[in-house]
């Protein structure tokens, strides 16, 4: 898997993706797609700007301890903080600054893990058992159909489905409530991620190197 951040040296450019990009319609489908772990990768980065397989030059860096290691174009949007969901690298920041907000993610991420887990845990409790009631008549009428099964087929699937819209019904009600919920706590977490890279943006707050 690549690591952020990675770029495509391609025609004598400097390629690779920014948050600006993924506002676009064509961005927001694709992380859609692809999902965060893969948008800063080299497949997306094609993806995003059509270039073929086999040509350019994949590079990537984790290094940012001095912007020697990156392009200059790519320098320049990290000072502007325009890599917001992409990752929050260490070397930038000043250490107080650099330490205050790790501390502040540690504990804020152990609290969002924790919804999760028990969002999704009263998600199973609620669907676990209209499961295990969809699953028992299925089979006891599956073991009446197979014992009548000329007479009854047709039966059979007319119940089938219609067993199976009544299970649904039941879901999905369920299953939108724990999305939607799922969502809204993704989305403070997501926004604690991108304050690192405001902090990024004001110059003062980063190291010598970063000036």
């Amino acid at each position: 898997m690549c690591e952020f951040l990675s770029w495509i040296e391609y025609k004598e450019e400097i390629i690779y993706i920014t948050a600006a990009d993924l506002e676009t319609s064509k961005g927001k489908k694709l992380l859609k797609d692809v999902g965060w772990e893969d948008i800063k990768g080299h497949g997306a980065i094609r993806k995003f700007f059509t270039i073929p397989d086999g040509k350019g030059t994949n590079k990537e860096c984790t290094d940012f301890s001095t912007p020697t290691n990156f392009p200059k174009e790519i320098v320049r949007d990290i000072k502007k903080g325009l890599f917001i969901g992409f990752g929050t690298p260490s070397g930038i920041l000043i250490d107080p600054i650099d330490k205050a907000y790790r501390t502040q993610k540690n504990t804020l991420y152990k609290a969002y893990r924790a919804q999760k887990d028990t969002l999704y845990k009263a998600y199973e409790a609620q669907i676990d058992p209209i499961d295990k009631a969809y699953r028992t008549q299925k089979n006891t009428l599956y073991k009446a159909y197979r014992a009548q099964k000329d007479t009854l087929y047709k039966a059979y699937e007319a119940q089938k489905d219609t067993l199976y819209k009544a299970y649904e019904a039941q879901i999905d009600p369920i299953d939108k409530a724990y999305r939607t919920q799922k969502n809204t706590i993704d989305k403070a977490y997501r926004a604690l991620i991108d304050t690192y890279w405001n902090l990024v943006k004001i110059k003062k707050n980063r190291v010598k190197a970063w000036q």
